[in-house]
């Protein structure tokens, strides 16, 4: 068996939870971790991405796959560089791919392209537009950035005062956030945000994986997107979930059927990226829509698959990098995997990624010292140590992950968050409900 040498950019709790997944691997030969996340350094050795020494250390190490998930990265070509000009197997979009997820707007005109089903939409250039979207949607109706938003470009509006506020500060955030709207294939300098036809349903997440030939895809994930209980309050960018979600017959052929088509159009449109494409999945009737692809593991999902995988994680991305998934097969614990996040309060608030929206941060602590060792827990960059073994971090983010596999999962993950001392955070107590 070839032991590989892997570089992986570790930030988030789920780049957390890889990092120690792949620490564990059979094919492992060293790990160098970069990123922010100071936690997760010590699964492998750190080295630092910066300019000259960067590429001095790629060639020295002979890194056989590299893994980011950093949209950052895609914008300054690393992954791009690394693939094609390095020749080392990827994980991650091509600069070429990361339409899908950064444009709303380039994302859903693929999908008409290729016969996949998503709700009706149009794009606003402007918030006198405003008007057009009412000439074509009832009340509710979403309203989307057009760009990248952190799980906070999701907005559901339902009268016409609240769209034109809701487009008013997307348009604010459309001058602040420059950087990342040159993800935006049509920018100009104007606001793009993408209304779209309400749909009510049951919703999944289906992660899956591209090596360039094939698409094989993990088992349905459940992810809770809003920052309150029964489903209320903001879309965020996840509190928790679980996998598997048992879904009948009749949305398993709905199932197979748009995994066809997405297979036929990442091969008809010739996506030249290696890695995760997720589709975010709505049956509803005896209809599935697609309502936006992500190009990489959700935070959670992605934590809910490398717990819940059987199969080595690392041999499966290093099959997808090399365009071999078709010698390898997902297998799956037994039970079922869940996930809670726990948050500082102020992620709350956080609502359209602008710093004067969060006046105050108010210190968050953990104080983990009474935890059970068999529970997961995953650390996001964000917190540092205090005092007395006590974490701690100012930053309206989420920051911890609570993770567990078993039957009943879920009382267990909340019995042990009853056991820590904090302050100042905010989860969800239903998962799983």
């Amino acid at each position: 068996m070839k032991k590989i040498n892997v570089l992986f950019e570790c930030n988030s709790c789920r780049d957390y939870a890889f990092a120690k997944s792949f620490s564990m691997s059979p094919i492992l030969n060293k790990l160098y971790i970069m990123g922010d996340n100071k936690f997760a350094r010590g699964f492998g050795l750190y080295v630092e991405k910066k300019g000259l020494k960067y590429l001095q250390f790629i060639k020295e190490k002979n890194i056989d796959l590299f893994i980011s998930f950093n949209d950052k990265q895609v914008l300054e070509n690393l992954i791009d560089y690394n693939r094609f000009y390095l020749k080392i197997p990827s994980i991650g979009s091509t600069k070429k791919s990361f339409f899908l997820e950064a444009s709303k707007y380039e994302a859903k005109d693929f999908m008409n392209k290729y016969g996949i089903l998503t709700p009706k939409y149009i794009l606003l250039h402007s918030v006198s537009d405003l008007n057009k979207a009412l000439k074509i949607f009832k009340f509710p109706f979403v309203l989307k950035s057009n760009t990248l938003s952190a799980g906070f470009g999701v907005h559901i509006v339902n009268n016409e005062k609240e769209a034109e506020y809701i487009l008013n500060r997307l348009a604010e955030r459309a001058a602040y956030e420059h950087e990342f709207l040159k993800f935006d294939y049509h920018f100009d300098n104007n606001i793009k945000v993408v209304a779209e036809e309400y749909i009510n349903g049951e919703e999944i997440t289906l992660q899956s994986v591209w090596d360039g030939k094939k698409l094989k895809t993990f088992l349905p994930i459940k992810d809770y997107k809003r920052a309150l209980d029964n489903d209320l309050g903001q879309n965020t960018g996840g509190m928790g979930g679980y996998i598997p979600v048992n879904i009948d017959y009749k949305k398993q052929k709905l199932v197979q059927k748009y995994l066809k088509k997405l297979e036929c159009a990442l091969k008809k449109s010739k996506q030249n990226f290696t890695g995760f494409i997720s589709s975010n999945l709505m049956f509803s009737g005896n209809k599935l829509y697609n309502l936006e692809f992500n190009m990489r593991p959700g935070d959670t999902e992605g934590q809910l698959l490398s717990e819940h995988l059987k199969t080595d994680f690392l041999s499966i991305l290093y099959a997808t990098a090399t365009g071999n998934l078709d010698k390898i097969n997902f297998e799956y614990k037994e039970g079922v995997t869940a996930c809670v996040v726990i948050a500082n309060d102020a992620y709350l608030n956080k609502k359209y990624l602008l710093n004067d929206e969060i006046k105050q941060t108010k210190l968050s602590k953990l104080n983990l010292s009474t935890v059970s060792q068999d529970v997961e827990l995953f650390f996001s960059c964000y917190l540092e140590e205090g005092s007395n073994n006590v974490l701690q971090t100012s930053v309206p983010d989420r920051i911890m992950n609570i993770c567990f596999t078993s039957k009943q999962p879920f009382k267990k993950i909340y019995d042990e968050i009853n056991k820590i001392e904090c302050v100042n955070v905010h989860f969800r107590t239903d998962i799983g409900k």
